[in-house]
């Protein structure tokens, strides 16, 4: 798409609503712009770890999740981002991570067991939406794991 070059500069300013935006506009682009995700995932991954603002944290995890949604390559190189995010900000991405684990299962099926030993850690967790997303993806694995034996 033309106008990428001009949003992906956008993912550096000094101006948290500008970051925010553009880091919406690439969440909602990563189908049709998934060379260029490829290419930026160094980048998003650092934001996640990085980015003060947690909006633009969401708004990356979400980049990393619809990326997951593309394909079997895409879901390889999102699965590790994914993991390694579940453990910052005192967990509050998990929901939406576990969500987006969902799409590496759909994927890739060689993570299925590794994404079931993620799962089983937060199908008991205080947070409901956790809680609710980790049920929902044992329940996916469940299915996929029958579909695949």
């Amino acid at each position: 798409m033309p106008f990428t070059s001009l949003i992906l500069p956008l993912l550096a300013s000094n101006s948290t609503r500008i970051r925010w935006e553009a880091t919406h506009t690439i969440s909602l682009l990563t189908p049709y712009i998934s060379e260029q995700i490829f290419s930026l995932l160094p980048a998003i991954s650092e934001q996640i770890r990085t980015d003060k603002s947690t909006i633009v944290r969401d708004y990356s995890v979400q980049t990393i999740c619809n990326f997951a949604e593309i394909g079997e390559p895409e879901a390889l190189a999102a699965f590790p981002i994914l993991k390694e995010a579940l453990s910052l900000w005192e967990g509050k991405h998990r929901g939406r991570i576990l969500t987006g684990l969902l799409n590496v299962c759909k994927n890739a099926p060689t993570c299925i067991l590794e994404i079931r030993g993620i799962a089983e850690e937060y199908v008991e967790d205080n947070r409901s939406g956790v809680k609710k997303a980790a049920k929902v993806l044992m329940k996916a694995i469940i299915k996929e794991s029958c579909k695949i034996s």
